[in-house]
């Protein structure tokens, strides 16, 4: 309740601004937020008029300014100063903003991976309806010039990721230009990808030959001529690019060995005739 002159006491005035009364002993000590007055047994009282400020205050505590910064920004305050300050934090947060949903992007796409690698069944083939994905396409790999392994090749995306635009911290992928040249070189795929929705290139929405395989990065056994088989034996003509991924990996797996790929490529269905 208010007292005759308008004014709230201090337990009034904790409960309408959700500050402590510790705290607002504190500010006091420091020259913060003075109460409006002081009555009879050290009873204070504050104006509704401060409720403002010390929302303002609070406000600027959960930017990370401690009450001793703010008592200083307090003693040379101008709405000048004011508005730097609230342009500047504006700012920051608009960047921190912009991290989280990377972040939380990342995340969901290793949740994904993850998700499909436990629901696969390791060996299987199928045909399945995929939604359409963006992606971030690498430089194409110079297998020839490098005469590397897939091991030495995959260490190329991080030299040329600023250039393409491909975020490392999304699941990477390999990428084949052709069924053909998949199963040519399975162990070297043209170019590397992530899973980046904000990426370069487009996975296209369609029905694609999904396989999975377990082992180690490169090693594909006798997987895509399985995939080969299953198509032509449903008159099903692989198009476009193969896709390989792994869903379960060093991120969530310890052993290598128990490593999962998806390797898929779209496929058309054979006209009779």
């Amino acid at each position: 309740m208010k007292d005759e002159s308008g004014l709230l006491p201090t337990s009034r005035f904790s409960k309408l601004t959700g500050v402590p009364q510790s705290t607002l002993r504190h500010y006091e000590e420091i020259g913060l937020l003075s109460p409006a007055r002081r009555g009879e047994a050290d009873q204070w009282y504050y104006s509704p008029f401060q409720v403002t400020k010390i929302r303002f205050i609070g406000l600027l505590v959960d930017l990370g300014f401690s009450p001793s910064e703010i008592k200083i920004m307090e003693e040379t305050r101008t709405p000048e100063k004011t508005l730097q300050l609230l342009s500047a934090q504006e700012g920051a947060l608009d960047r921190q903003m912009r991290k989280i949903q990377s972040l939380y992007s990342v995340i969901h796409a290793l949740r994904d991976n993850i998700q499909r690698g436990l629901s696969a069944k390791k060996n299987e083939i199928d045909v399945k309806d995929l939604p359409e994905a963006r992606i971030a396409l690498g430089r194409p790999n110079d297998w020839i010039a490098s005469e590397a392994s897939v091991h030495d090749v995959l260490i190329d995306p991080y030299d040329s990721a600023d250039v393409y635009g491909v975020d490392l911290n999304y699941p990477m992928g390999g990428y084949y230009f052709s069924m053909a040249k998949f199963l040519e070189n399975p162990d070297r795929p043209g170019k590397f990808f992530s899973f980046d929705p904000g990426g370069n290139d487009t996975r296209k929405a369609g029905k694609y030959l999904v396989g999975y395989c377990g082992g180690c990065h490169g090693k594909f056994g006798n997987l895509p001529r399985r995939m080969l088989a299953y198509a032509k034996e449903r008159r099903l003509t692989p198009h476009g690019p193969v896709y390989t991924a792994y869903l379960l990996d060093s991120v969530s797996v310890r052993d290598p060995k128990k490593y999962l790929c998806m390797v898929c490529v779209r496929v058309l269905e054979e006209q009779n005739g």
